[in-house]
């Protein structure tokens, strides 16, 4: 492989080698801003989950890992990565378990991101682009589980951004597409990003059903070429216990359904 860093390498690469036009990146260093002045970002498609626990660790610790943050307009600061971390703070904060109001933050200048392309072509990401990108990166290194919806998004938004690397002149050779963006990318195997893509045909229940850990993702994607109607009433036998939470049993299911 010419990279195993998956897209965090790839943002640093791009980001120190491609033309950025204003804005530059410069050295980051860490500064301490009030809680207040901190806003969740609108795009985050990441849930606040586990703020409980991540409260007792801080509460006990008192130590909160930096936050990245871009500065606004208006002078406050948009939250690229630690919307979990603020919201904790904020919980000992109203609980009147912690008196720091000021949290440790990264600063990122919001910039574009250039990348020539072999045809001599300009692929221009701009400053929401990269944010939502560093976002995604954040999140996928931080987050040992993600939902469903999560790594749908995360494959929704990366793909773009991967075919403009993969296209990048004088990148050298690469093998095809879908394995360049699974394994250097999103550091998975083609077959595990076929996975994520085919779960975007399960319904809503069949993926919260994922998230909770009633149902296998093998048996869940049993089910994706199933109608809607199907695979909610294929999971509410598995979930009532009149079907076994196999794939087996699902392609059993689907063919008394013909």
């Amino acid at each position: 492989k010419q990279h195993s860093g998956g897209l965090g390498s790839f943002l640093n690469e791009v980001t120190q080698t491609a033309d950025k036009g204003e804005g530059a990146q410069v050295a980051e260093q860490i500064v301490y801003i009030d809680i207040d002045e901190l806003e969740s970002n609108p795009r985050n498609f990441y849930g606040l989950r586990d703020v409980d626990a991540l409260a007792g660790l801080i509460a006990v610790s008192h130590l909160v890992e930096p936050l990245t943050v871009s500065q606004k307009s208006d002078g406050k600061y948009m939250i690229i990565s630690g919307h979990r971390r603020r919201a904790a703070v904020q919980k000992l904060l109203d609980e009147g378990d912690y008196t720091e109001r000021k949290l440790p933050c990264i600063i990122k200048t919001r910039g574009k991101i250039k990348i020539e392309q072999e045809d001599g072509e300009i692929i221009e990401f701009d400053e929401d682009a990269v944010e939502m990108l560093n976002l995604i990166a954040s999140n996928r290194g931080q987050r040992e589980e993600r939902t469903v919806d999560e790594k749908l998004q995360e494959v929704k938004y990366l793909e773009t951004f991967a075919k403009a690397i993969y296209h990048q002149k004088n990148r050298g050779s690469r093998g095809r597409f879908r394995n360049f963006f699974a394994e250097e990318i999103l550091n998975m195997s083609k077959s595990q990003l076929q996975r994520i893509s085919a779960m975007e045909k399960l319904t809503d229940k069949v993926k919260a059903a994922i998230d909770e850990k009633k149902i296998s993702e093998s048996a869940a994607l049993a089910m994706s070429n199933m109608t809607a109607e199907d695979q909610d009433a294929c999971l509410k036998k598995i979930l009532s216990g009149r079907m076994q939470n196999t794939a087996e049993a699902i392609e059993k299911f689907k063919n008394r359904q013909k």
